[in-house]
């Protein structure tokens, strides 16, 4: 359960932007979080100044080097399109934890428009896909690893 907010020393967006992730994500402290991008500097200083302990970035054009085998959240704060969303689910899914939680926020509110988003989720081994919308008007996708995935990947 989540027992910590982003500080004021964050820029007001950006703790707004991280609030909302952490937030949908329902990580707690303890929870091994990825954010995928290596430009998420300032959003992984903002997780752990909120004490994220176990919070990395991780360029999404290659595969993670994970402290730990699984994470429990990814956070995918700035996809610009569709092959970049591809990229982060071939890259990244195969980490995250049976039960672990997928977050989504296009770069800007239209980036993904005319991608099938739910169905591209779905392909990748997720269930329990959710929307809302962020006070900047963008999609936030949440969408949750199924056991299902694990069974298609062995």
């Amino acid at each position: 359960m989540r027992n910590a907010s982003i500080p004021a020393a964050a820029s007001p967006e950006l703790a707004l932007q991280a609030d909302q992730l952490v937030a949908l994500s329902g990580a707690g402290s303890a929870d091994n979080i990825v954010i995928a991008g290596a430009g998420q500097l300032d959003l992984l200083i903002a997780l752990t100044r909120a004490g994220f302990a176990s919070a990395a970035c991780q360029s999404i054009h290659q595969a993670p080097h994970l402290a730990h085998e699984t994470a429990d959240v990814i956070l995918a704060p700035a996809i610009r399109g569709e092959a970049e969303l591809r990229a982060v689910l071939r890259w990244f899914a195969p980490h995250l934890r049976r039960g672990g939680v997928f977050v989504l926020r296009p770069s800007v509110a239209d980036a993904l428009a005319d991608v099938p988003l739910r169905r591209l989720l779905h392909d990748s081994g997720f269930a329990d896909i959710e929307t809302s919308r962020a006070r900047d008007g963008c999609l936030l996708w949440r969408a949750r690893k199924c056991a299902a995935a694990l069974a298609r990947a062995a």
